[in-house]
C-alpha cells in the first residue's frame, strides 16, 4: 500500500482491483490474496482506509 499512497492512486475515484493490479503488473487474484494476507483486509477496505486517514489528517491540519 506504500506505493498506492506515494503515487496518490488512492485519490482515483475509478480505482478498482483490476486497475490496481494492472498498475502493479499482476493479476487480481494475486493482488487480492496479497492484500488479504499482508494487511488482513480486502481491496475496498484498504483503499477506503487510506482515504479516511488522509481526510482526517487534512481536517486536523485545518482545525489547528
Amino acid at each position: 500500500m506504500k506505493r498506492v499512497e506515494q503515487q496518490n492512486w488512492w485519490r482515483d475515484a475509478e480505482l478498482d482491483l483490476a486497475s490496481l493490479a494492472q498498475r502493479f503488473g499482476t493479476n487480481t487474484a494475486y493482488l487480492s490474496r496479497g492484500l488479504n494476507e499482508g494487511l488482513g483486509t480486502g481491496f475496498s477496505e484498504a483503499i477506503n482506509g487510506l482515504r479516511v486517514q488522509h481526510v482526517a489528517a487534512e481536517l486536523r491540519r485545518g482545525c489547528s
